[in-house]
């Protein structure tokens, strides 16, 4: 079965359930003046949208789904249409409720997906791990971010990037088990685990932090009088700082 998922802000995508090669928009033979339609609809994208108290999106759906019904229509049992609905909002958890409409047949699901965190509340816990290009702080939404905020010296801040890239100069993606043994050998986590000191040291309670190991499963805090806290590898450390908003 063909699937055509669409979904206010997001480029059309398409799904063959079955496998194998799968197919482009292209290919489903959409109708001109219904893909015409759809477009305008899309391009008119309301900045707003993504803001969960943004009261207009109701209309701005109704009016994309409507379009999808009619493309449903034209396109019988060739392809299944699957329009994609807000319906609700957490605030407590900054999550959206979204639904799932196939046009076809009538099935239905729903499912929650977080939302990007609000400015004062995405910093308040930072990741630190490496990656390519010397990256190794992320925020709760798992973007990079420098030294800007939480503000710390650039003397630590090149120091933390000179240490991530032994990381790349160490990983190969076919062959993680030697990766790793390269790793313990110079001492990777323990270098990392020193500045992530350094680092609680000089923000002090503007955030968390968090190390999360490369050679264990497992993420440690740094806390400012020099102990540590071992948390399960994957801590939902999100809803703490949604719930000490404001403090």
């Amino acid at each position: 079965m063909t699937e055509l998922h669409i979904s206010p802000g997001h480029s059309w995508s398409v799904w063959e359930t079955n496998g194998g090669l799968q197919p482009t928009v292209e290919s489903l033979g959409i109708p001109t003046k219904i893909a015409a339609k759809l477009r305008r609809w899309q391009n008119r994208w309301l900045a707003d949208y993504e803001r969960p108290e943004f009261i207009g999106r109701k209309d701005y759906e109704a009016q994309g789904r409507d379009i999808a019904e009619e493309l449903q229509k034209t396109a019988g049992a060739r392809f299944h249409v699957v329009f994609r609905h807000w319906v609700n909002f957490d605030s407590r958890r900054w999550q959206t409720l979204w639904r799932e409409e196939d046009l076809f047949s009538g099935e239905q699901k729903e499912f929650w997906l977080g939302d990007f965190l609000p400015d004062d509340v995405v910093k308040k816990v930072v990741f630190i791990y490496p990656d390519f290009g010397g990256a190794y702080l992320w925020d709760l939404d798992g973007s990079f971010i420098g030294n800007e905020g939480p503000v710390f010296s650039d003397t630590l801040d090149a120091r933390f990037t000179e240490w991530a890239e032994q990381w790349e100069a160490c990983y190969d993606i076919h062959d993680t088990e030697t990766s790793k043994a390269r790793l313990a050998e110079k001492g990777f986590d323990e270098q990392g685990l020193a500045l992530a000191a350094e680092l609680k040291c000089a923000i002090g309670d503007a955030a968390r932090v968090i190390y999360c190991c490369a050679l264990r499963k497992v993420e440690v805090e740094l806390l400012e009088d020099d102990t540590t806290i071992e948390w399960p590898e994957d801590t939902d450390f999100r809803q703490w700082a949604l719930d000490h908003r404001g403090n």
